[in-house]
């Protein structure tokens, strides 16, 4: 089955005055996380650029964890309720069809969401945590601190909360054992 869903810039408003594109404060924060990935959780890389994967929901900002597992980040406006189904339908596609995408994920049946957004409703934030249910997500609230700063407030963390680098170690120190014993059983 072929994948549907394309990861790409998230669409900037235009200035009329000057048929420029001004960035939009969905866009300022995404380049700030791209720059300080962080700021979301230690480990993660996100990548500079989003390959054109056809049309379905667009993924502005993506990357992997330590443990491989793709990282989508998805900035959310006030109201919005397609957010769900949007991350329903990455996660089924990623599920779906994992060999599309090992180019760019190494462990893509497990996709990570984090979700930021300048304000949640109380009803946005159960049906997350229902979601969390079926996905790992984190939902981040953002605030302003000063001029050009801005800090994060997590709001729920679903699935995933075992430290990524963590998975790593423990998979390293199992293929060691694995080795001394092979070794072992050699001599």
């Amino acid at each position: 089955m072929r994948n549907r869903w394309r990861l790409g810039g998230y669409p900037s408003s235009w200035s009329l005055s000057r048929m420029t594109p001004d960035p939009s404060p969905d866009d300022e924060l995404l380049t700030r996380l791209a720059e300080r990935p962080e700021l979301l959780e230690p480990g993660l890389v996100l990548f500079p650029e989003a390959p054109e994967m056809g049309d379905g929901p667009e993924v502005p900002l993506h990357g992997v964890d330590p443990a491989g597992c793709p990282v989508l980040v998805l900035p959310h406006r006030l109201g919005e309720q397609s957010l769900s189904v949007r991350v329903m339908e990455l996660a089924a596609s990623l599920k779906n069809d994992p060999d599309a995408f090992r180019l760019w994920y190494p462990s893509p049946e497990c996709p990570r969401f984090f979700l930021v957004a300048s304000d949640w409703t109380l009803g946005e934030l159960e049906r997350l945590a229902i979601l969390g249910e079926a996905v790992s997500l984190k939902a981040f609230s953002i605030r302003r601190d000063g001029p050009g700063g801005f800090r994060l407030r997590r709001e729920i963390q679903t699935g995933g909360e075992e430290d990524p680098a963590g998975i790593l170690e423990e998979g390293r120190a199992t293929l060691l054992r694995r080795l001394l014993r092979s070794s072992t059983c050699i001599q």
